[in-house]
């Protein structure tokens, strides 16, 4: 009996020293991960207003630091401020050919969430994007991402265009005071980009800019706003003296369906 109890006990101290040994080594390898973990930024950049009823924007990952950025997927929930439908639907779709990403992982739909929040009194809805995860690190089916960034045209690389149509006008001046989710919720995604280190795939660590961040791509486009211009063409008068002359006011841009008033050399109002 005693002779079975020091084997036991002493294959108890071997399988003790093994979990020590597996555990250091587990330990080791996430300081070792954790140390070679890609970084990157998050932007919403080139914003436009195609027509009353139509915005898009770019949405673009850029690798900051010196690990590289071997991308396995990338997901995000983009707050838009509902009050922009002015009583319209919305709806949402990727502009076709607009990815940079390796073909495996182009985006290939896009949703807009049905659930409202409220953030620092703006009520949001989410457009929800969760982009087709690569393969493996290697064979070509995932994304290298840039960290080449040309100002706020090209900051890293473009992961698609989104358009944003809605069946009625655009409130007059208003704004999609764009924000990222970082916590899953109803029909809100958790922003997350993911990447391979030494073939794990490891969260990479992120800056998101926000609409209101410091340092942001986002204009915080003003939609439907009074941008109008306007371009003269003149007729001279046969003779000095005579009224036989003409200017003619062409006014362009956003706006420039609505009613107004002019004033001649400041004169009284003209509808």
């Amino acid at each position: 009996m005693r002779i079975l109890t020091n084997k036991t006990k002493t294959m108890t101290q071997k399988t003790s020293l093994l979990k020590y040994v597996m555990s250091l080594m587990l330990v080791m390898l996430g300081f070792g991960l954790q140390a070679q973990t890609p970084t990157y930024d998050m932007y919403i950049t080139n914003q436009s207003q195609v027509d009353s009823k139509t915005y898009q924007f770019d949405v673009y990952l850029l690798r900051t630091g010196s690990n590289v950025l071997n991308m396995a997927g990338v997901q995000f929930g983009l707050g838009i401020d509902t009050s922009i439908t002015n009583g319209g639907t919305l709806s949402i779709s990727i502009v076709s050919n607009s990815s940079e990403l390796v073909s495996s992982q182009v985006p290939q739909t896009v949703v807009i969430g049905n659930a409202y929040n409220t953030i620092n009194g703006v009520v949001y809805r989410y457009i929800n994007q969760a982009v087709q995860g690569a393969t493996g690190p290697s064979n070509g089916t995932s994304t290298i991402i840039s960290a080449t960034k040309t100002g706020c045209t090209s900051p890293g690389t473009r992961v698609g265009t989104y358009r944003l149509v809605n069946t009625r006008d655009f409130r007059s001046a208003s704004s999609a005071k764009h924000i990222f989710n970082l916590t899953a919720g109803s029909q809100r995604t958790a922003t997350a980009v993911t990447c391979y280190v030494s073939g794990v795939n490891v969260t990479a660590v992120g800056t998101i800019y926000n609409y209101n961040t410091v340092g942001t791509c986002d204009q915080n486009l003003s939609l439907n706003g009074c941008a109008v211009s306007a371009g003269v063409s003149t007729n001279a008068v046969v003779c000095y003296g005579q009224s036989t002359g003409s200017a003619t006011v062409t006014l362009s841009g956003l706006g420039t369906s609505s009613t107004g008033t002019y004033k001649l050399d400041g004169g009284a109002s003209v509808s």
